[in-house]
């Protein structure tokens, strides 16, 4: 552990290396960053995926145009509307602006 730490800190006083060094330091953060906002993607769908499943069957073409969503509010509009919807066609009726 102390060989790691003694290499990091020689990597931080080269000058070359120390903008590299923050250079991958900001990719690592957008790599994170862009993980997390799949993630959060990702658990959206399969709210909505969840209460689908509770008003009746989900088609494989209303299944994969919300696969396809990527925009978070449109997501929440769905979220929305599916808590509200009291069946398959009704909620497909409502999404049809969002999912158009």
């Amino acid at each position: 552990m102390g060989q790691l730490q003694k290499s990091i800190h020689n990597v931080k006083e080269s000058r070359e290396m120390g903008e590299r060094y923050m250079i991958f330091e900001e990719m690592m953060r957008d790599e994170r960053k862009a993980g997390r906002e799949e993630g959060a993607l990702l658990a959206k769908r399969a709210f909505i995926f969840e209460l689908l499943k509770d008003v009746g069957r989900i088609s494989e073409e209303l299944e994969v145009r919300i696969h396809e969503l990527s925009d978070e509010e449109q997501l929440k509009v769905l979220h929305k509307l599916v808590a509200k919807a009291e069946s398959i066609e009704d909620f497909e009726e409502k999404a049809k602006k969002v999912l158009a």
